[in-house]
């Protein structure tokens, strides 16, 4: 036991080491799981995060970066550790925004929503609210007491649902690593694992893909998940980064002009979703290209 511990913490000496061992003006860019970093500079579309952020690499073709796969755990530590490391698709709340910075929007995806197996669930009225919405993931525990929700471990779902998981009680979490795939998720899902997860629309059509067949499942809109989620990339603050964070906004004007960049976003939703992730799109991006600012 205590020589694999010492085998742990030297991969770890070795991997910070790798990440400051860069030439002073090269940015690290971590990416959440080894599978992300092989579709980042794929060919074709493969997914939101995916096709935005190889159109944003495009426009910043020659500049010193280098992608690099951690945990979130790991992504977490290295941005407040080290002054030329970033992270891509990350999402904004105030525990990061106390210690990073961000860029301008790179990915909009529509809200959070609660799955289940079709016909797997009785959901009593009393969970909802006046709008057909999960009032709360506490009141959703409070009669399905035997059942668990499958979560990422380190994963921020946003501050009103992160504050709401902090009160869920442990024996009906299914934590699962940080490295653990979306395809690995929904095959515990289809296992029943667990019984509920958390996901984004456009993950679960790409887990469903990755599957190679299409599982029945119930979705349930939530009370406290925003309408869309917005992801930026997120730096540590430094010299260094704070030029690679003016280099990529002055890009991003750019690719908000671009019509890859919306296609980039709307070739994965339903077509139901559509006119309603216009209006979004505008919120978010019209707004940051014409105040050339973060959106918040």
């Amino acid at each position: 036991m205590v020589k694999l511990r010492n085998m742990i913490w030297l991969w770890w000496l070795l991997f910070v080491a790798g990440v400051s061992a860069n030439t002073e003006n090269t940015i690290v860019l971590l990416v959440h799981g080894t599978q992300s970093v092989s579709h980042i500079r794929a060919l074709g579309p493969t997914d939101v995060s995916t096709d935005t952020n190889n159109l944003l690499f495009d426009e910043l073709e020659g500049y010193p970066y280098e992608l690099q796969p951690a945990s979130m755990g790991r992504i977490d530590r290295l941005l407040r550790t080290q002054d030329n490391v970033c992270a891509i698709n990350r999402v904004k709340n105030s525990a990061r925004r106390r210690s990073s910075d961000f860029t301008r929007p790179i990915n909009l995806y529509m809200g959070l929503k609660l799955y289940h197996l079709a016909g797997q669930q009785n959901l009593p009225e009393s969970v909802f609210n006046n709008e057909g919405e999960l009032s709360s993931l506490n009141a959703l525990f409070d009669v399905m007491r035997h059942q668990s929700l499958g979560l990422h471990q380190d994963r921020s779902y946003g501050e009103k649902l992160d504050r709401q998981l902090a009160g869920v009680k442990a024996h009906n979490l299914f934590i699962r690593g940080g490295n653990t795939t979306l395809l690995t998720m929904m095959k515990m899902l289809e296992k029943k694992r667990f019984d509920f997860w958390i996901e984004y629309p456009v993950q679960i059509k790409k887990a469903q893909h990755l599957l190679g067949r299409s599982l029945s499942l119930t979705s349930i809109a939530m009370a406290d998940s925003t309408s869309y989620i917005v992801g930026y990339i997120e730096c540590g603050r430094s010299a260094i980064t704070e030029r690679f964070i003016r280099d990529i906004n002055a890009a991003l004007g750019k690719l908000y002009r671009n019509p890859e960049f919306k296609l980039a976003h709307t070739r994965y939703l339903d077509e139901a979703d559509i006119d309603i992730f216009e209006r979004y799109y505008q919120q978010v991006f019209t707004r940051s290209d014409r105040t050339k600012q973060p959106y918040q």
